[in-house]
């Protein structure tokens, strides 16, 4: 693991610094009467978090005792890898066709499919349909905000 949480740690610091540097030119607070976070705001404090995650990753791979011959890509590691970036892949065309809500709830759905040892129907259904109902209440009710629609009109 040492090898590997040392990449990982290099890595997702690498894109937390360009996301916390590309949020820091946008604005981070607005001010006036109504003084509130502005677009930048939540980019750059999630950029500056993961950045120092990883530096924590990179100080706890450094200080471990493990050895560094292990084998980093296994059949074993990249399958869980392969499935995730295809289901968000899968996703992300099909919120054009389906909306976002619909198009994350199949992902759940089926993420919950392929990455579960035992296969529950019945969880894997509540899985894809409490995403899309989730999502529906927090983004489009409670922050107000216009998630791309399908030919559904969700």
């Amino acid at each position: 693991m040492k090898r590997a949480d040392l990449i990982t740690g290099a890595l997702l610091f690498v894109v937390a610094a360009y996301i916390t540097h590309t949020a820091y030119g946008l604005t981070l607070w607005t001010t006036g009467r109504d003084s509130a976070p502005g677009p930048g705001f939540v980019p750059f404090v999630a950029g500056l978090s993961v950045m120092i995650l990883s530096v924590a990753l990179i100080i706890r791979a450094l200080l471990s005792k493990e050895t560094v011959n292990e084998k980093i890509f296994t059949k074993e590691k990249l399958k869980p890898l392969i499935i995730i970036g295809g289901g968000a892949l899968g996703a992300s065309l099909l919120v054009d066709y389906l909306g976002f809500i619909l198009s994350m709830g199949l992902m759940g759905g089926f993420l919950t499919f392929a990455l579960s040892e035992k296969r529950n129907w019945i969880h894997i259904a509540a899985i894809t349909v409490i995403i899309p109902i989730a999502f529906h209440f927090i983004f489009t009710v409670g922050l107000s905000a216009r998630l791309p629609v399908g030919i559904f009109g969700i």
